[in-house]
């Protein structure tokens, strides 16, 4: 049974969505480091848990086949970031894009 080009790009895609939510999460997880040791973080504590906690979700769910996008309350981590970070930050243009992106999954 052969694969078509759709079939080819979809587990593609999910691994390098998968690599890009890891590769935030060490990120996420040092600020969190930062705020839990009393050194100035990007935000505070609890917005960053809640990035963590929600971009590991996305994660568990790729891994898992199991996508649920209505689970999400959409822009969420956006928000944050808009609300209180630097702008052009890398870290909080990372979260924007996997949140974005993580919307155009199927």
């Amino acid at each position: 049974m052969g694969y078509t080009e759709c079939d080819m790009e979809q587990p593609e895609k999910q691994q390098k969505f998968i690599a890009l939510v890891t590769q935030c999460l060490a990120l996420i997880n040092g600020e969190i480091d930062k705020a839990q040791n009393g050194m100035t973080a990007i935000d505070s504590l609890r917005n960053l848990s809640v990035i963590n906690t929600r971009l590991t979700e996305m994660s568990n769910m790729l891994h898992s086949n199991n996508i649920d996008q209505d689970k999400f309350k959409k822009s969420l981590m956006t928000r944050f970031v808009n609300d209180t970070w630097p702008i052009g930050n890398h870290l909080g243009n990372l979260v924007a894009q996997i949140e974005y992106e993580f919307y155009r999954l199927k």
